[in-house]
């Protein structure tokens, strides 16, 4: 019993400073709001500066073929006979382009492609 009144000893100080905290946030958000301000969550302001602060990488001309083809539809084989390339080029091109558009697979990377204006929808 004396490990849980200890604990309960730590815990409400904690508790109690979340919630000034909280509140805290809260009034200050709800000021900024009346001043004509825009209310945004710590973490939608992060990912917000974050984008503006790191640019999208860019794509290779040749990476701009690849995701067109694959867009279409196309294999790596085909796409290799009609950019005159090897096969596992290609798949070099893929793989650089799905780590440029944090995309797991071809749609991924093609959904990414169009929604940048690479690839017309």
């Amino acid at each position: 019993m004396a490990s849980t009144r200890a604990g309960n000893v730590f815990q409400r100080p904690r508790a109690a400073a979340a919630q000034t905290a909280v509140s805290t946030s809260v009034g200050a958000t709800s000021r900024g709001l009346t001043a004509g301000g825009v209310g945004l969550a710590s973490e939608m302001a992060a990912q917000v500066v974050s984008q503006l602060t790191t640019p999208e990488p860019t794509m290779s001309g040749r990476g701009v073929e690849v995701i067109r083809f694959v867009a279409q539809g196309l294999s790596n084989r085909a796409i290799a006979s009609s950019l005159f390339l090897a096969e596992t080029t290609v798949e070099t091109h893929l793989v650089r382009l799905h780590r440029k558009l944090g995309a797991d697979n071809r749609a991924g990377a093609v959904v990414e492609a169009e929604r940048r204006a690479v690839v017309d929808p």
